[in-house]
């Protein structure tokens, strides 16, 4: 049987980010289009003093796509999506 994604997003963020301000669901398992290899899109907001960045994860057999950004970095990166005329974050 092939694990709920939604759950395997709570459970990782609840493992790995335990005083995250906010975590979002994205991409097609947020969207309902999610199949069973489906990766999982999630966009974490931390408090200033950590770090941004994005990174690739295998969490429970599941490729998990992080988009981890604090504040002050999340502006920086929306800033350059917008001048790069992509809307990465923007349709997160």
């Amino acid at each position: 049987m092939t694990p709920d994604p939604v759950d395997q997003a709570r459970r990782l963020a609840n493992d790995r980010f335990p005083d995250a301000l906010a975590v979002i669901l994205a991409g097609s398992t947020a969207a309902g289009r999610a199949t069973a290899s489906s990766d999982l899109d999630i966009a974490v907001l931390i408090g200033d003093g950590g770090d941004t960045c994005r990174e690739t994860i295998r969490f429970e057999g599941r490729v998990v796509e992080l988009f981890i950004h604090t504040r002050a970095g999340l502006v920086d990166l929306v800033a350059a999506d917008i001048a790069a005329r992509r809307a990465v974050l923007q349709s997160m």
